[in-house]
């Protein structure tokens, strides 16, 4: 089309926004409109009234012309997802891309407009041959995405520290997936955090929180654990160091190993067990170094741990193909080693010794009253000095002093933590929920345990059982504290 046909067609437009009108003294062959231009509207949305159209020529209307009507789009698009309308015929339900329709005696064509699923501008170009010229017309249109219907936020399950902050990734868009604009508001089930209009979230508290997120009728409902600072050893495909809200993961050796660790607070390193050695990890990335064990035959080492001042080790050594398994101490040099139980059944277990921060006993966990059974295990305490063993008769595994030595945690059958009164005996189940299965430590200040369960690296805070799992630890075995 030329420029003069142009510029006659956005006349036509505007002047036929009030109905029939036709610019002054023209003569040239033109398409009019007589019903008013195209409103924006949402998605899937049809015209109410039909569009109308004249053709004319010299100021007349012209019958029997084949005008094509088609939808164009405009902007930026996803050409996946492009933006269109469809054409149809008064009363007729059919809709198609495209239309051909021949002016009546009136030199009138009428359609209907139904706009796609896809939020967008473009025009309908109205072309046609008429009075020895290619005349046409363009009308433009707007399609809004619709109401929200699907609403993400990420991160969806995050744990950050005390007055961190973050903001939250919004998407929310509509059931075409069209990207929609507009407030999303956050209802927090728990004073531990705040939050802005804006999504960004601060911590003022640890704890648990829900996050409900929501705009008209998309929902979303995230999580945010508000989590004690501390730093972390773990087992992942070697052994990681790590922050306790998940960050700043880095491995300091590769060797994977299916056994806890531990860690000594006077030269900072950490013990690992392997089938018939152990294995001593500097944190600070000197040569890893393994300890000979004099005087102890082939097995497996399981479950180390130091004592409070670093000199010994304390591990169970599997020494039999029936899992047999007894208690035994190594000097942290490897010049002297000490067995410390003897199995009085081929299959008995005494494992997962600790000992207390007073280096006066070592609880332990052990089957011998029903050494044949697959999951028998209770609770026990062997004095250092006498050699004798008090079986407590509670029933669970994983024992582990408090720092201050007046508690011990353990696990139960149920995947619940229990925590044992060691003066009177009683004992307390903290939490039921989620399910622990995998290794118990104590933070330094006596506050706080930390075990594996099914929703990742779980902080239980030891007076009340809260939970707080940590996510993005949740491919990590056996965390500890770094001491």
């Amino acid at each position: 089309m030329n420029i003069s046909h142009r510029a006659l067609v956005v006349v036509a437009v505007l002047a036929g926004c009030g109905g029939p009108s036709q610019p002054e003294g023209s003569l040239e062959p033109t398409i009019v409109v007589t019903s008013g231009p195209i409103p924006p509207d949402t998605v899937n949305a049809s015209l109410a009234a039909a569009v109308r159209l004249e053709a004319r020529d010299a100021g007349r209307p012209v019958r029997n012309v084949v005008l094509d009507v088609r939808s164009v789009p405009t902007g930026d698009f996803d050409p996946r997802r492009t933006p269109h309308v469809s054409f149809g015929l008064p009363g007729d339900r059919l809709r198609t891309p495209t239309l051909q329709l021949a002016t009546r005696e009136d030199g009138s064509v009428a359609f209907l407009i139904s706009r796609g699923v896809a939020a967008g501008t473009g025009v309908v170009r109205i072309t046609g041959q008429f009075g020895g010229e290619s005349v046409a017309l363009e009308l433009p249109w707007v399609i809004r995405p619709g109401a929200p219907a699907r609403l993400e936020l990420a991160p969806a399950d995050t744990a950050i520290y005390l007055g961190a902050t973050f903001q939250y990734r919004v998407d929310l868009r509509d059931d075409f997936s069209n990207p929609v604009s507009g407030p999303v508001s956050l209802d927090l089930s728990s004073a531990a955090l705040t939050a802005t209009p804006d999504g960004r979230v601060a911590a003022v508290s640890h704890g648990r929180v829900r996050v409900r997120g929501h705009a008209g009728a998309a929902e979303a409902i995230r999580w945010v654990s508000v989590v004690p600072r501390f730093a972390l050893a773990a087992l992942s495909d070697g052994i990681i160091l790590t922050e306790s809200d998940g960050h700043d993961q880095r491995r300091i050796a590769g060797s994977a190993s299916a056994n806890p660790l531990d860690s000594w607070p006077g030269e900072p390193r950490l013990v690992v067990g392997k089938f018939n050695e152990l294995l001593v990890v500097p944190i600070a990335g000197q040569p890893i170094g393994s300890i000979a064990v004099p005087g102890i035959g082939p097995g497996q080492f399981l479950w180390p741990r130091f004592d409070r001042d670093g000199r010994w080790i304390y591990v169970a050594l599997r020494v039999n193909e029936a899992n047999g398994s007894e208690l035994w101490r190594v000097r942290s040099d490897g010049t002297f080693t000490e067995r410390l139980t003897t199995l009085a059944h081929p299959g008995q277990s005494d494992v997962n010794p600790h000992p207390s921060p007073d280096g006066a006993r070592v609880v332990f966990s052990t089957d011998r009253r029903d050494p044949t059974s697959v999951n028998f295990s209770e609770i026990a305490f062997l004095d250092l000095a006498t050699g004798g063993v008090t079986i407590t008769g509670e029933r669970g595994f994983l024992p582990r002093w408090s720092p201050d030595g007046t508690r011990v945690g353990f696990l139960g059958f149920m995947g619940e933590i229990k925590i044992m009164n060691v003066a009177t005996g009683a004992v307390v189940v903290t939490t039921i929920e989620p399910y622990f299965e995998g290794g118990l430590d104590w933070s330094p200040d006596g506050e706080w345990l930390l075990g594996a369960s099914i929703a990742g690296t779980t902080f239980i805070r030891a007076a009340t059982g809260e939970t707080l799992p940590v996510r993005s630890l949740s491919t990590i075995c056996c965390a500890v504290f770094r001491r």
